[in-house]
């Protein structure tokens, strides 16, 4: 432990950290300017302050994608365009090993048999990958099994013809009731940075007793030197990067005053 006159590097580690999330939420609190007197009540109230982080980002609300994932309207249309181009693709090649085995000579049993098989694992996985995504359908082996294409006394048999063609229109149809007014997303707002910033200020309020600021006092002497409460966001940061750059103190101020702002205006 540092000289407690300093009020900064004070060690409150709590006892055998759950998770590397964890692991990390604790190095970044440990960084904080923390009074000696508060280090009883930062330990026993470390589930809380593990949880409030943890959970920050979702309590933000839904995350807005980065600027190049937000696609313009004719990248989604292209998008859509292509699920339907998928779907043919599908019947296509369904169709060509149907017509091969339609086409197997009655001697043929090794490709005859090799064909049932491609064919009929084909289509087990396509419903397993549906059923996959499905949190309450029971999808039974019995029923794929009943629907899987069969040769019989009148011949073939094979309910999946025809059927990604159909999912195919439908796709179609909504492609073109999906209009680029609809589809075009407005100027965005990162409301969702600025919760999180606020709410990560709740916490380093908590844990130091002092009000979070991210201005630049300092820099003039120190060059290094930075704000702790950017600090510790960035020290946060990785918890819900996925990649992305952490971000410059100047956007965390900014998120900081006008979060504040807003939620403080009164309703009305």
């Amino acid at each position: 432990m540092t000289d407690p006159s300093t009020h900064i590097m004070v060690r409150v580690r709590p006892p055998s950290p759950a998770s590397q999330d964890d692991e990390r939420i604790w190095a970044a609190i440990e960084r904080l300017p923390i009074p000696p007197d508060r280090m009883r009540e930062i330990r026993d109230r470390s589930d809380d302050f593990i949880d409030r982080i943890r959970y920050a980002g979702l309590s933000a609300g839904i995350r807005p994608a980065a600027a190049g994932q937000r696609r313009t309207p004719s990248e989604i249309a292209a998008g859509i365009a292509d699920v339907a181009r998928g779907l043919d693709l599908l019947e296509r090649g369904l169709g060509t090993i149907e017509g091969a085995r339609q086409s197997t000579a009655a001697g043929a049993a090794a490709r005859s048999d090799a064909l049932r098989t491609v064919h009929e694992e084909i289509l087990q996985t396509i419903v397993g990958t549906i059923a996959h995504v499905l949190p309450t359908a029971i999808i039974r082996d019995v029923d794929v099994a009943a629907a899987l294409p069969t040769y019989g006394p009148f011949g073939f048999s094979n309910p999946w013809r025809g059927a990604f063609s159909r999912a195919a229109g439908q796709i179609d149809n909504i492609a073109r009731g999906a209009t680029p007014e609809a589809l075009r997303a407005p100027k965005p707002r990162d409301e969702w940075f600025g919760l999180l910033v606020h709410t990560l200020a709740g916490v380093y309020e908590d844990v130091t007793g002092k009000t979070a600021k991210a201005y630049a006092r300092g820099q003039a002497v120190n060059g290094a030197w930075r704000p702790p409460f950017c600090v510790f966001v960035t020290d946060l940061w990785p918890l819900w990067a996925l990649g992305a750059t952490a971000p410059s103190d100047s956007k965390i101020r900014d998120a900081l005053a006008k979060t504040t702002k807003l939620l403080s205006a009164p309703e009305g």
